[in-house]
């Protein structure tokens, strides 16, 4: 019969909310059968605290019990978390993931709004992305690449002319791709690097 106490409720709280119900290994981000891992074996330490504890799905616990994933590399994912939720919203994270399973050389278009510009401001202010004009809304319209019913058609004749002297766009689109600053972030915190000294 073993003598292991429960892991507090409140600890529990805590690392879940740090790998946002996630899986904590970066390449790997499931939600389903999540774990409670020991970073250092509880036999060896008896040590539940948040500091000894991580996140990880049911396969990549096996791996980590198996040795098939480095304690190092946990410790690194447990440090990368911290300065990863210390800087980055869930918006700037997942943007990060989707480079890695898209090619850190793609470019991601989103919306040219107020809205999307504050969710990943960190990324951009960081110099780990890279911003580039889109097409605006009447361009998306005119060549059929965004759909919107309208009782008229929309021709490139149509579209306003508007120089360039810094009048604010409304609608449309803009690029976001990886600078390499940021190919090298996510290079570290996919290969279970310590990224402390690479943001902010």
């Amino acid at each position: 019969m073993s003598n292991r106490k429960s892991i507090p409720v409140e600890v529990s709280r805590q690392l879940f909310e740090e790998s946002g119900y996630r899986c904590a290994v970066p390449g790997c981000r499931e939600t389903a059968a999540l774990d409670r891992a020991y970073i250092v074996p509880h036999a060896e330490t008896e040590d539940d605290s948040f500091e000894n504890l991580i996140i990880l799905c049911a396969v990549c616990h096996r791996r980590y019990d198996r040795k098939e994933i480095a304690r190092s590399a946990i410790l690194n994912y447990k440090q990368n978390l911290a300065v990863m939720n210390g800087r980055y919203n869930d918006f700037e994270r997942r943007l990060l993931e989707r480079f890695v399973r898209s090619g850190l050389s793609s470019s991601v278009e989103l919306d040219h709004s107020a809205t999307v510009e504050l969710m990943v401001r960190n990324l951009v202010r960081d110099g780990m992305l890279s911003v580039t004009e889109g097409r605006t809304d009447m361009e998306r319209l005119a060549n059929g690449t965004m759909a919107m019913v309208l009782p008229f058609t929309v021709t490139s004749s149509d579209l306003p002319r508007i120089d360039n002297t810094g009048a604010e766009r409304i609608g449309g689109t803009d690029h976001y791709a990886l600078t390499e600053a940021g190919r090298q972030l996510v290079a570290r915190w996919f290969g279970a690097e310590p990224i402390l000294g690479e943001v902010g």
